[in-house]
């Protein structure tokens, strides 16, 4: 049963993330008489006055100087140890660079499950948590359930659920005891710690995206984030155009096995439309796309279709903008 689920509130630069809200929302949708826990790991200055007024029943602060900075040993043994110390029946955590990174290691820690990535969450007849996550590469969809052991935990995508604001409920603070730290050491050091800007816009954060697909010739994606540049939008991708080598990293990979994205206006090129992608794109506001196949599937999810070839279109758009 679920009757606790505690959710991991992320804190990036002393702001709580935006999953966190997004988690909150749902397990409020699929258990509203379930009392939620948010719990904080860090130093001194917590967002504690924030988690109170999120609509969390409780908050569960692990304040330690060795969580001032983000270390995966430490933070690994501090979710672990707070949860063993509470036992509540379902842990959320965001699948998040953090979280992805320290979820299944508290998960090891516990000796529990854990569904990661997930994209849907919901509750079985017998009341435990149902986890629905892409496996296969994306291919498919699972069902995943944790019946003998407890927490339940699952990692969440961020961006897929919908962050609708809570009313407070005048939550408890709970300071957890996390001494278990002072003698331990992670085997890292902080050397230094820089911060850089991003050479692009976030995929998940712009309310206009262009993306490119297989269909794209190598020599039109330079035009093609060209475009995005001049629309003032984020330029994303598909699965194989990283495992294709076009796209040299992940962060902007769109699809049950990289972001989900909910712009305004989404502009796709030479993509398929296969299940893996549409996924993560489903949601766009308006969504226009360019494929020279009349019959390719991502028409289907479209508003506006092109049949054309998408270098020339790029080439048109461009000039037409400049």
């Amino acid at each position: 049963m679920l009757n606790t689920i505690w959710i991991l509130a992320e804190v990036n630069d002393g702001a709580v993330a935006s999953s966190y809200y997004e988690m909150l929302t749902k397990a409020r949708a699929i258990k509203p008489e379930a009392k939620i826990t948010a719990l904080c790991l860090g130093g001194d200055n917590l967002p504690v006055d924030e988690l109170k007024g999120s609509g969390a029943d409780e908050v569960v602060c692990a304040r330690h100087a060795k969580l001032e900075s983000y270390d995966p040993m430490y933070c690994t043994a501090a979710l672990a140890g707070v949860i063993a110390a509470y036992d509540p029946d379902a842990v959320l955590v965001a699948a998040s660079a953090k979280g992805s990174e320290i979820a299944p290691g508290a998960a090891a820690r516990l000796r529990t499950g854990l569904a990661a990535h997930c994209t849907e969450l919901g509750v079985r007849p017998d009341g435990d948590l149902a986890m629905i996550a892409p496996a296969f590469g994306g291919k498919l969809m699972g069902e995943y359930y944790i019946p003998n052991t407890r927490p339940q935990m699952a990692s969440v995508k961020p961006g897929v659920f919908d962050r609708v604001p809570q009313e407070p409920r005048g939550a408890a603070v709970v300071e957890a005891d996390v001494s278990f730290l002072d003698g331990m050491s992670s085997g890292v050091e902080l050397v230094e710690r820089k911060v850089s800007e991003a050479a692009d816009l976030p995929v998940d954060k712009a309310e206009s995206v262009v993306c490119v697909g297989l269909g794209v010739a190598e020599e039109n994606i330079e035009k093609a984030r060209a475009l995005a540049k001049k629309l003032g939008a984020a330029l994303g991708y598909t699965r194989p155009m990283v495992d294709m080598g076009y796209m040299s990293d992940e962060s902007a990979m769109i699809g049950t096995s990289g972001k989900t994205i909910k712009p305004k206006l989404y502009i796709g090129f030479g993509i398929s439309g296969s299940n893996q992608h549409v996924c993560g794109m489903k949601d766009s506001g308006l969504v226009i796309s360019v494929n020279n196949n009349p019959k390719a599937e991502i028409f289907n999810v479209s508003d506006y279709k092109l049949v054309a070839d998408s270098g020339k279109m790029l080439d048109e758009l461009l000039k037409a903008i400049s």
